[in-house]
């Protein structure tokens, strides 16, 4: 045979393998593509095995991030603020409020607590309740902007402290104010409230089979700039089990477990920081870091021994 003949006859079955290959190829791409998961039936498993999926608010198409900075008090402002009846105050670098009434005021927070908030603390109406911290004895209220909370946020913070008989006896107010400063400010697109869920439910181990979420929408801290800015961005709260609260970034989809005990300390321990580095402590003062020295080291928080 000579050689040519011997050269086509290598390249013909190298010719029908090579079909052979392919064909293999194609029908193993048909078997497995079907056990691609569909996204179908992923938000059909979600909602067989997590419960309140019906009731989440429904879709919040878009949204801008929320540019503020703690607030200065003006002087008319500190001095409506000193005027308050029956408590003693003090403003700490022009934008904490530090208070201690006179006598403790009974507030009920089954009943329309709004009312002896207005009597008794400047700025209550832009404030939202945001739960009673039962190891410490308080009262957690966050700043709202646009009818929407912003989540554990120091500057933005309304901190009752109550006595046994569940009185208001002090509080520390701080507040943000929006940034008045031109920009331009990009608008998003916001993911859907069963997104954070699933996102959840999918991506972590945060969420189990038979819970039951509820969800609503505020902001959270994104990033701190150079010049004291704040970045909030919109952010989904999913509780689960109306104990368990997570964060889900409605833009990114990045989340953050918040727990009270530890937001409260670490703010609690901020304020005596900043009272500690007054030259003179006045007795309101002296007051006050007794008792936030008392919370910290007397609390139970949760897991302690």
């Amino acid at each position: 045979m000579q050689w040519g003949q011997v050269k086509t006859l290598f390249i013909l079955c190298f010719l029908v393998l090579d079909i052979f290959l392919i064909q293999q190829f194609n029908n193993n791409r048909e078997v497995e593509l079907p056990s691609i998961p569909q996204e179908s039936s992923k938000e059909e498993t979600l909602k067989a095995d997590i419960e309140g999926l019906d009731d989440l608010p429904e879709e919040i198409d878009q949204e801008s991030n929320l540019y503020a900075s703690r607030k200065t008090y003006t002087e008319d402002e500190i001095e409506s603020i000193n005027g308050l009846n029956d408590q003693q105050v003090a403003v700490i670098d022009g934008n904490l409020i530090l208070s201690q009434f006179e006598e403790p005021i009974p507030i009920n927070m089954d009943g329309n607590y709004a009312e002896t908030l207005q009597s008794s603390v400047l700025f209550s109406d832009n404030f939202v309740f945001w739960g009673k911290n039962e190891p410490s004895n308080t009262l957690i209220f966050f700043q709202k902007n646009n009818d929407r909370p912003i989540y554990f946020n120091q500057g933005g913070l309304l901190l009752i402290v109550l006595d046994e008989e569940g009185r208001m006896v002090q509080y520390s107010q701080t507040m943000l104010e929006e940034e008045e400063e031109e920009r331009e400010r990009e608008t998003y697109d916001l993911i859907e409230a069963i997104d954070a869920v699933s996102s959840l439910y999918y991506n972590t181990s945060e969420l189990s089979s038979g819970e039951k979420v509820t969800g609503s929408l505020g902001y959270h801290n994104l990033i701190p700039l150079p010049n004291g800015v704040q970045v909030l961005a919109p952010t989904w709260r999913i509780t689960v089990n109306s104990q368990r609260n997570y964060f889900v970034n409605a833009i990114e989809m990045h989340t953050y477990f918040r727990d009270d005990n530890d937001f409260l300390i670490e703010t609690i321990n901020d304020t005596l920081g900043k009272i500690g580095n007054l030259d003179n402590e006045s007795e309101l003062l002296k007051e006050i870091v007794s008792n936030y020295t008392e919370i910290i080291e007397t609390t139970i928080w949760s897991g302690e021994e």
